[in-house]
């Protein structure tokens, strides 16, 4: 063996920073894919807490922290995989430019398309809203499958204390319930979701279980207020929930101002009227 192959063997068996790069691009895009795939058909954040939906073991936040972290690094590598190969790859587009003179159809329909595609889906039209309409389906259909609305956005993250307060809870009965399962709350920051996970259980298991003393039904505003989903309910959605005949609803709606159709989801027509979603739950109520 010659001297120079000797010495290109030796520089093989070290660790090479081009090859590192390379794998770490490759994974973390296989990861991304993946992650991506994952959250793209994982129910919403407050179903998904509320149930504790997990999938290989993993719940919602561990899965959005890992596309997350993969997304970082994929694009933290990107600049130095173009570093190691900056000359490869400017000879390549020397080369096409030089080969064609100017910019192919395939590029410029390429870049066209990709461009037209992020401003359909920036404004919610079709194709891209096609996309985003299934998605919901496919959210949605966890519901539909059995899992569970919660009270209100993130209910499993409040104190105990003031989770009886908005839900009728029981605080004093719902404390000794707890110890009596085996899990003594020595604070009072302690959530529904750190007992649940004490009990190897669900946020709406427990909740269901726990002891609730009689009290008003909750308002529209804690009902339906941020966090609730209620943005992306229809109109017809809404009224059954409100016991208000579908006619009526929209004769309401009409009423004041807003013209609506029955499978219109509540955020479009908000958004169209410059209001809130909760505007229109109030308006379909008969209290505006």
């Amino acid at each position: 063996m010659t001297r120079s192959k000797r010495a290109g063997s030796e520089h093989r068996t070290g660790f090479r920073l081009r090859a590192f790069v390379v794998f770490l691009v490759a994974t973390t895009f296989l990861i991304m894919l993946v992650t991506g795939l994952v959250l793209f058909v994982a129910p919403h954040g407050r179903i998904a807490r509320w149930n504790d939906w997990r999938l290989f073991g993993l719940a919602l936040d561990p899965w959005t922290q890992i596309h997350v972290l993969a997304s970082f690094l994929f694009v933290a590598a990107i600049p130095v995989h173009l570093f190691f190969n900056w000359k490869p790859f400017t000879k390549y587009l020397a080369d096409r430019w030089h080969e064609h003179l100017r910019p192919r159809l395939e590029l410029v329909s390429g870049v066209a398309v990709a461009l037209l595609l992020a401003i359909l889906a920036g404004v919610g039209l079709p194709p891209a809203a096609q996309l985003f309409a299934w998605q919901e389906e496919i959210k949605a259909s966890w519901q539909r499958a059995g899992a569970a609305e919660p009270p209100f956005g993130h209910a499993e993250d409040l104190p105990l204390p003031e989770l009886a307060r908005r839900t009728g809870l029981d605080l004093e009965a719902t404390l000794a319930f707890l110890e009596k399962r085996g899990f003594r709350v020595e604070r009072m920051d302690t959530s529904l979701l750190d007992a649940a996970r004490a009990l190897g259980t669900t946020p709406v298991t427990l909740f269901a279980e726990l002891p609730k003393r009689p009290a008003s039904p909750p308002s529209l505003a804690e009902r339906y207020g941020p966090g609730s989903g209620v943005g992306r309910k229809t109109v017809v959605q809404i009224a059954g929930e409100l016991g208000v005949p579908l006619e009526e609803a929209l004769r309401r709606l009409a009423s004041v101002g807003f013209a609506a159709s029955p499978e219109a989801p509540l955020r479009s027509l908000a958004e169209g009227a410059g209001a809130e979603s909760l505007d229109l739950v109030r308006a379909i109520a008969g209290e505006r």
